[in-house]
C-alpha cells in the first residue's frame, strides 16, 4: 500500500500569498474559504506553486474563475452542495443559482472576455468585480503540502477531491469539471493508497481541524 503523509502549511490568502518563499517542487494545495465553517473549495497540484497561485488570482480578478456569492456569516457549501435541493438535478440547481437576482454563481466561459456560462445577461463588472475584490478573494486561504513527485501530487489531489465531493455532494455543471477542480487522474486507477494529514500551522483551530479530517483511502 502506498502511504502519503501530508504536512500542511498555510501560504497566506489568495489576494496576498507571498508571506514566505515557497521553493518550486511538486505540491498539493487547497483553497479554503473562510466562512462559517471554513470549507475546502478547490484542490489542486503544481510544480511551480507561486506561479500557479498568481495565475489563479488573476483569473478571479478578471472574471475567468468560478465564484459563489456567499454572505459573510454563511456556509459556502449551502451554495456549492446540491444536497437537499428539492430533488433538482445538479445542473438545474446550479443554473438556478446563476439566474437569481443578484446572481449567486459565476461560471466563466472558455473565452478571454468575462461572461457567465450559465447566464448570458450577467455582467462581471456590474455584479461581481467589487464583490470579488473587496470580499471573496480576501477570504480564500491557501494551504499546501510538499510531495515527492507528480504521481504523489496527482493521487493526493484526486483522493481529496473525491472525498470532499462525496461527503458534501459538491457537484459540477454538465460535463465541466467539478467546482473542486479537475482530477489529474481517474479515481478508479488508484489502488491501495492511504493519505494522512497533519498540520504545521499557527493557532487557528478551525482550519487544522478541517485539514486533519482529510484521511482518505483509495481501494
Amino acid at each position: 500500500m502506498t502511504e502519503l503523509n501530508l504536512n500542511w502549511k498555510k501560504a497566506g490568502i489568495l489576494s496576498e500569498f507571498y508571506k514566505e518563499t515557497i521553493d518550486d517542487g511538486w505540491v498539493v494545495y487547497l483553497h479554503i474559504f473562510s466562512g462559517y465553517p471554513k470549507r475546502i473549495i478547490y484542490v489542486g497540484t503544481s510544480e511551480e506553486p507561486e506561479t500557479r497561485w498568481k495565475y489563479q488570482q488573476m483569473q478571479l480578478l478578471t472574471g475567468l474563475g468560478t465564484v459563489f456569492r456567499v454572505e459573510e456569516s454563511k456556509d459556502i457549501y449551502e451554495l456549492m452542495s446540491y444536497k437537499n435541493k428539492s430533488n433538482k438535478k445538479p445542473e438545474d440547481y446550479y443554473r438556478d443559482l446563476a439566474l437569481k437576482e443578484p446572481p449567486l454563481l459565476w461560471v466563466p466561459t472558455d473565452t478571454h472576455s468575462p461572461s457567465n456560462f450559465l447566464n448570458d445577461n450577467d455582467s462581471f463588472k456590474d455584479n461581481w468585480e467589487s464583490y470579488i475584490n473587496k470580499f471573496y478573494i480576501k477570504n480564500i486561504e491557501i494551504w499546501y503540502s510538499k510531495v515527492q513527485n507528480k504521481e504523489e501530487a496527482y493521487i493526493a489531489e484526486t483522493l481529496i477531491q473525491s472525498k470532499v465531493s462525496n461527503d458534501s455532494l459538491i457537484g459540477y455543471y454538465e460535463t465541466r469539471q467539478s467546482w473542486l477542480g479537475k482530477p489529474s487522474i481517474n479515481i478508479n486507477a488508484i489502488h491501495s493508497c492511504r493519505v494522512e494529514s497533519q498540520c504545521n500551522c499557527p493557532p487557528d483551530k478551525l482550519t487544522p481541524d478541517l485539514i486533519q479530517q482529510l484521511f482518505v483511502e483509495g481501494c
